[in-house]
């Protein structure tokens, strides 16, 4: 279980650290920056189904394991474990043949980040070896 929270602690901060380079869907939503701190990881059994998954496929392989709810803030992360790093490339590289502009990327041997941004939904992807996790934030119209 440790380990787990490890993985996504260390996966959403790339995550964070990618989004802070370039992201300009993501400048809507620097006032509510606290939505991690009212945020906890849910366990789940299976991928869930809602406005946020409906924008981007299921990978194909890989289990679903949590879930960070900040549907509020117009954000929503997902953890897949069991997931080899060639099978998260292959992920990403399904999103791309899907209409997903890379806005920017980073990686080394260990892990990769990539954010990818197609109309009003932005993704920061991020995975190592045995784990991937998606962060989708849906863009909110102008109030």
């Amino acid at each position: 279980m440790k380990k787990m929270y490890f993985a996504a602690t260390l996966l959403l901060s790339i995550v964070f650290l990618l989004g802070g380079c370039v992201a300009p869907a993501l400048d809507s939503h620097a006032a509510d920056a606290d939505w991690l701190s009212s945020a906890e990881w849910q366990s789940v059994d299976e991928w869930p189904e809602n406005d946020f998954t409906a924008c981007v496929p299921q990978p194909e392989c890989g289990r679903t394991d949590s879930v960070l709810d900040g549907t509020d803030s117009g954000r929503y992360a997902i953890m897949v474990q069991d997931i080899t790093q060639d099978e998260s490339a292959a992920y990403v590289a399904s999103l791309l043949a899907q209409g997903y502009v890379e806005m920017a990327s980073d990686g080394n041997a260990a892990s990769t980040g990539i954010l990818l941004q197609k109309a009003q939904v932005t993704l920061q992807v991020a995975y190592t070896d045995g784990a991937l996790c998606i962060l989708i934030t849906l863009e909110r119209a102008p109030s």
